[in-house]
């Protein structure tokens, strides 16, 4: 089950799981986004929401398995995922084959993303420093002092 916050369609300005999933708001050609530990990735979506780059994520023969909604659930031949249920969102990373470590999102009204416990159970929070004119953050930092930006276009 979706959360509010996350939910798309009549009542939402999200308008696929996959743009929800990524916190897009509005139609999205394209997002490069620049993560806090430094680490830069592009994602292209269609006019219709669905991710159209899912096979050339990080130059690698990846993928981004989906469940029967077609809400993507799994990515970098399975060493990362995502499950949702209830009104979380858990975001589960594998290290090795033998470690698991999971972070579980937490979400606001508008569905930006307020934070998540990480793998030692420390609540890390966003402060979201900038905004586009449909709404989407373009720049947010941890609790950790950490930054991410992001550019993105339109259709």
């Amino acid at each position: 089950m979706m959360t509010a916050a996350l939910a798309f369609g009549q009542q939402s300005k999200f308008l696929s799981y996959d743009w929800a999933l990524f916190e897009l708001k509005g139609k999205v050609a394209k997002v490069t986004w620049n993560h806090e530990n430094g680490y830069t990735e592009t994602l292209k979506f269609s006019q219709s929401g669905r991710l159209t780059n899912e096979k050339e994520e990080h130059g690698m023969a990846g993928y981004y398995k989906r469940d029967s909604k077609g809400r993507i659930i799994e990515t970098f031949n399975g060493h990362a995922g995502w499950t949702w249920s209830g009104k979380q969102v858990t975001f589960s990373y594998i290290c090795t084959m033998s470690t698991n470590k999971e972070c579980t999102y937490s979400y606001d009204s508008k569905g930006n993303k307020t934070g998540y416990k990480d793998m030692n159970g420390d609540f890390v929070t966003y402060k979201y420093n900038k905004f586009d004119s449909h709404g989407n953050w373009t720049s947010r930092t941890s609790s950790e002092g950490d930054t991410e930006t992001r550019k993105i276009i339109y259709y």
